[in-house]
Formats: structure tokens, C-alpha cells, sequence
């Protein structure tokens, strides 16, 4: 397990597509994203070692295909 910031996880997971990293941090204050924000306020992707930090993967996988075409 590793910790990325937001904008490392849009970097890796997703560069071509149209995400903004509000988007990003609304799904990881809404728990769709495994996730942990720090004190002041950063924060944090939890990548674990299968790659898929998504709690709900198969669902969001299919809408951000949606989105990428």
C-alpha cells in the first residue's frame, strides 16, 4: 500500500482523460476512493498492492470509460 497525492493519482491512472482533481477529491470525500486527508486539509490516494484504489471499482471503471470516449 502507498500514498499518492491527487494529483500523482490523475497523473498514473488517468492523464488523458478530462478529470479535474475536485472531481477527484469529491470522489474521495464521498468514499468511492480508498482515501485519507491529513490535518490541514491534503489529501491522500491509498494505492493498494493490486494497483485499484477504487472501493467500488468495476462501476467507476465503467463510467470513466464512458467519459473517455
Amino acid at each position: 500500500m502507498k500514498k499518492i497525492t491527487v494529483k500523482q493519482f490523475k497523473d498514473l491512472f488517468y492523464p488523458d482523460a478530462d478529470l479535474t482533481l475536485a472531481t477527484i477529491r469529491n470522489w474521495l470525500r464521498n468514499g468511492h476512493l480508498a482515501g485519507e486527508k491529513t490535518p490541514s486539509g491534503i489529501w491522500f490516494v491509498i494505492v493498494p498492492e493490486d494497483g485499484c484504489p477504487f472501493i467500488h471499482s468495476s462501476r467507476v471503471n465503467e463510467l470513466l470509460k464512458m467519459m473517455e470516449k
